[in-house]
């Protein structure tokens, strides 16, 4: 799915990775010493139904054991409810201008999904809700989006739900960002506990900063989860030893968690004043990147790796031309940033550059 997103980096250590919504605070401190010990056992398969890691998750979230499954990140678990829910005949729905690993997955499944187009930069939940009159086996939602950076609120899911729920769609809801978000956000996670049929899919490569160890886990209905759970048995050691021991590690630390959640959005709030100085419009964002509205993205992100050596998302790739997607640094890590983007948008474009 990330193919093409780093061509022509000869030295990603060279350059500030902004692109790519990781973590700049990096993990607990915590896990460094459970991965030493985890090491040891480097020579031995992981355990293949991750029930430690299922145990704690299942603990911290006041679910059980048989409502969790823990795949190799999010895309992984995309993949495998792609498997188990999709057979080509009732297709899926989604909204448009996304993380693209929905429509990439629904294609393996040989199912045809339905693009409804963002409410301005907000999900599409009474245009997907719309959709879901026509009964689609699975419906995918963004929530908080990626990449506009906005949330649905609990009363907005509540009317979601009330209206999808008789047509028995699934509804499968990506909350990769959950942790950074505020008060304009809702889990779906009560909702799922309140027995709608729904699968809320979290990461431990964001927050957390374990993106290089790829891990992340769904939570939904014990017989959707047993569906998901058959068709990870075709992979059983997709989770490798050291990214179970970490995240077991990384989500007893909340305390790591909220510093994190805390200096991000003092970043963001650096930025996003930055960003008003020059008169950049952005998106107010619930996540750990702010999306920027610039008159030529292509260019823009271009000028910034060539020239400065930061790395921000064309959101264009995503179908919102026009747009740049910049991930949340440390908060000193924001000004050399700030300052290249100024650069760039005070000048004038070079002759010849396109979006």
């Amino acid at each position: 799915m990330l193919t093409g997103l780093n061509a022509g980096v000869a030295n990603q250590d060279a350059l500030t990775r902004m692109h790519l919504s990781e973590s700049h605070h990096g993990c607990s401190p915590a896990v460094w010493p459970g991965l030493a010990a985890e090491a040891e056992r480097l020579r031995f398969y992981p355990e293949p139904d991750c029930r430690r890691i299922r145990e704690r998750i299942a603990e911290h979230h006041g679910v059980t054991l048989e409502e969790v499954v823990v795949g190799n990140g999010t895309d992984e678990l995309i993949l495998m409810a792609s498997l188990a829910f999709l057979d080509g005949g009732l297709g899926a729905v989604g909204s448009s201008a996304t993380f693209p690993g929905y429509l990439m997955s629904a294609a393996l499944a040989r199912t045809p999904l339905r693009e409804v187009p963002l409410d301005g930069y907000r999900i599409p939940l009474e245009g997907i809700a719309a959709a879901c009159e026509e009964a689609p086996a699975v419906a995918f939602l963004c929530n908080p989006h990626n990449p506009a950076g906005t949330a649905a609120g609990a009363s907005e899911l509540e009317r979601f739900f009330g209206r999808v729920q008789a047509q028995g769609t699934l509804v499968l809801v990506d909350e990769a960002y959950a942790e950074f978000a505020g008060e304009a956000f809702a889990s779906t996670l009560p909702l799922v506990q309140a027995g709608h049929r729904a699968i809320v899919l979290r990461t431990f490569s964001k927050a957390y900063g374990l993106a290089g160890l790829r891990i992340g886990y769904a939570i939904g209905p014990s017989g959707d989860i047993a569906r998901m759970l058959r068709v990870k048995a075709s992979q059983p050691f997709s989770v490798n030893r050291l990214a179970q021991a970490a995240a077991a590690i990384a989500l007893e630390d909340q305390a790591f968690l909220r510093h994190v959640v805390s200096e991000t959005r003092r970043a963001k709030q650096m930025f996003c004043e930055g960003m008003d100085r020059i008169g950049v419009p952005w998106i107010p964002s619930e996540t750990n990147f702010v999306l920027i509205r610039v008159p030529d993205s292509k260019d823009v992100c271009g000028r910034l790796h060539r020239d400065h050596g930061v790395l921000c998302r064309d959101a264009g790739l995503f179908g919102l031309s026009g747009h740049v997607r910049v991930s949340m640094g440390r908060v000193e890590q924001m000004a050399p940033v700030l300052a290249a983007i100024t650069e760039i948008l005070r000048a004038p474009a070079p002759a010849g550059a396109t979006g």
